[in-house]
């Protein structure tokens, strides 16, 4: 494995709006030792990553180990690119308790820099990894006392990391970069095969598997794919996707607690459409609007 060491780390936290719908890079300001500590870890396993051998997406391909997925001229998110479009990274405004609080804090990135080559390394943050206020006991001069602080545990390895100059991702699971990428731009359509993986998940009751894999043009199967590659039937509970559907006036039918999925043509597009999460409100006027790109704004 190849020895890195980072001339420069920046480490910022990516807090999600309660809209749910955009994201923005918060600085975090580290003491030195924390900062050395983590510089050493991230290194670690970036130069870890270096050693791996790169190889093409594809929706139905496993992995083995010491191989990465890479995908090359990836566009950068616009809430991405106005953080690495600052004079000065300490512009950035910085993370508040509030943010961690709340479990916010999505994920971690850090802009990291070796010699000439500019690298975004990204780690995702599950709320398990978010600890609230009075959880933790420390010891202070042979005492115990409460942390009355929230506390936000990093671990050693990085999830994902992104090229600044040559837009390249290389990632091991697309759903941790589909929290921060979209990933239309990602994924082929998807052949029979996944569409009936899609269809069998268990929060899923397909009318009829067979009329819905036949008659899948070449939209849906895009959708299809884009819907497995999120993970968001195994991220959102039924409950949660049906109070969502009343907001985006689309009709859920549920039977023992599973979505139906319409083998007529049109009321399953409408269906992928939402689970795919092309519906959208205007904060304005409240009117509700399809929308093509999965592109998180500033």
């Amino acid at each position: 494995m190849p020895k890195i060491e980072f001339d420069q780390l920046d480490l910022f936290g990516l807090t999600l709006d309660r809209g749910g719908k955009s994201f923005t890079a918060q600085r975090m300001p580290l003491v030195d030792a924390a900062l050395e500590g983590i510089r050493a870890d991230w290194a670690d396993s970036y130069g870890g990553r270096l050693d791996h051998a790169r190889v093409e997406y594809s929706i139905d391909r496993i992995l083995e180990d010491g191989e990465v997925f890479s995908v090359e001229s990836v566009p950068m998110p616009k809430w991405l690119s106005t953080l690495t479009g600052l004079r000065n990274l300490h512009d950035a405004s910085g993370l508040e308790k509030s943010e961690l609080r709340s479990s916010l804090v999505k994920g971690l990135a850090a802009i990291v820099r070796t010699g000439s080559v500019h690298q975004l390394l990204f780690q995702v943050v599950t709320p398990s990894r978010i600890v609230k206020p009075k959880r933790i006991l420390w010891i202070i001069d042979g005492h115990f006392a409460l942390i009355d602080s929230p506390s936000l545990q990093i671990g050693p390895e990085i999830s994902f990391t992104y090229g600044i100059d040559d837009q390249r991702l290389t990632f091991r699971a697309l759903k941790d970069v589909a929290r921060f990428f979209p990933v239309d731009t990602l994924v082929g359509p998807a052949d029979a095969d996944q569409i009936r993986d899609v269809l069998s998940h268990p929060k899923l009751s397909p009318e009829n598997i067979d009329v819905t894999v036949a008659q899948a043009d070449s939209i849906m199967k895009r959708k299809f794919a884009a819907i497995q590659a999120s993970g968001i039937l195994d991220a959102v509970t039924v409950e949660n996707f049906e109070d969502s559907a009343v907001r985006c006036n689309v009709t859920l039918d549920i039977q023992n607690g599973r979505i139906r999925v319409p083998s007529q043509k049109a009321a399953c597009k409408i269906l992928l459409k939402f689970l795919n999460e092309e519906y959208m409100r205007g904060l304005i006027t409240g009117t509700l609007y399809e929308v093509n790109s999965k592109q998180l704004a500033t």
